[in-house]
């Protein structure tokens, strides 16, 4: 049936416990004509102050970290335009040693199209609920769906992640 959905595999962020990844594939080798995809994380932390975690968006080409439309809310806080990815927080408002649980939903624009359409509701434990939209549009079909840091620097020290996909 078509409406049935198809998961992903866990993917521990840490890399084991090894705490030594900026970012991770959470999907990939997805197949052609989706129209909705969802990715669940639990107990995300960073090493570093000033951290959220942003989704980038990939096909058979590359991940995408530029060329994004998007912007979070803490509270009432927006953060303004975010270009590198979809950001599920304020930079400003997540620090080393608070933990992130959410899930973002990515959204085919319309049946065929290649612009996708990406929302994020989670909790920062510490401070509380967060909210995003985006979108991009790919070169080519979606393949691949990443959990990094902005600019891809800092250290992941804890989570888990899976993704499901109809």
């Amino acid at each position: 049936m078509a409406n049935e959905w198809t998961y992903g595999s866990e993917v521990d962020l840490t890399n084991g416990g090894g705490d030594d990844l900026t970012g991770a594939l959470i999907l990939s080798a997805l197949p052609a004509a989706l129209f909705e995809i969802e990715i669940f994380m639990t107990d995300v932390s960073w090493a570093s102050n000033n951290t959220e975690v942003v989704l980038q968006l990939g096909d058979s080409n590359e991940v995408y970290n530029t060329g994004y439309e998007s912007a979070a809310v803490n509270g009432s806080t927006p953060s303004g335009n975010e270009t590198t990815g979809i950001t599920s927080a304020l930079a400003s408002a997540t620090d080393a040693g608070d933990v992130t649980t959410g899930m973002f939903r990515v959204y085919r624009w319309c049946d065929g199209g290649l612009r996708w359409l990406v929302d994020y509701f989670g909790l920062e434990h510490s401070t509380g609920l967060r909210y995003a939209f985006g979108g991009r549009a790919l070169v080519s079909e979606i393949t691949q769906i990443k959990i990094t840091s902005p600019g891809e620097v800092a250290l992941i020290d804890g989570g888990v992640a899976i993704g499901r996909y109809r």
